[in-house]
């Protein structure tokens, strides 16, 4: 499932099963998800890249600069706010 809502780039390539990235508002937005039930979600302002591989990785990222997480393996969870 890819969902993009308003503002500027986004990129996902998902191979797996059940991958879900969702993407609202502002600018960059980078996912790599390879594996099962991967959840990315980006929230408003700057840039942001997820890579994972494996099972139910979950990045959540909420407003303002940078974030970069690399997961693997299963149930790693990112969360950046602000």
């Amino acid at each position: 499932i890819f969902t993009h809502v308003g503002s500027g780039s986004t990129f996902a390539a998902m191979i797996g099963q059940a991958n879900i990235m969702t993407k609202v508002g502002d600018d960059l937005t980078a996912a790599l998800m390879v594996g099962k039930a991967n959840i990315y979600t980006h929230v408003g302002d700057g840039t942001s890249l997820g890579i994972f591989a494996g099972e139910v990785n979950v990045m959540t990222k909420v407003g303002n600069g940078t974030t970069l997480a690399a997961m693997f393996g299963k149930a790693n969870i990112m969360t950046h706010v602000g």
